[in-house]
């Protein structure tokens, strides 16, 4: 599975996966992200992605799968929706067994941000 470059694929490119797998596919927010999570243990986007991809199931996912359907009809998102729901039947199997965390991985803690620099370190004008 491939995930947009982002810093770590923790959040943004996770978003961005699994607002296209509830798209292109039956799943609900909760599966797609278990699904990617199967992939990728550390998938995690942050709570402000994680209200937008609800209000995108709930909001506009219907008329975007509609969308798809009206704009690409020979294109079939069956093999899409098969391999999810094999992966998703994996993550249920590995969250079971304890190999995969089930959601936030402790072991890996919350996502990376990027480091803020102080304004008067390595600044020329503030000297």
């Amino acid at each position: 599975m491939f995930f947009p470059p982002s810093l770590a694929g923790v959040s943004r490119s996770v978003t961005i996966a699994a607002a296209y797998l509830m798209s292109v596919t039956t799943l609900s927010c909760k599966d797609s992200l278990k699904v990617l999570r199967g992939a990728r243990s550390i998938a995690n986007p942050n709570c402000g992605f994680q209200k937008q991809l609800h209000q995108f199931e709930f909001q506009r996912l219907t008329e975007e799968r509609r969308r798809l359907r009206e704009r690409y009809p020979k294109q079939s998102f069956q093999v899409d929706e098969k391999e999810c729901r094999k992966l998703l039947v994996i993550y249920h199997a590995t969250t079971k067994s304890k190999e995969a965390c089930g959601g936030i991985c402790r072991r890996y803690g919350p996502p990376p941000s990027p480091k803020r620099r102080s304004p008067h370190r390595d600044n020329p004008r503030s000297s």
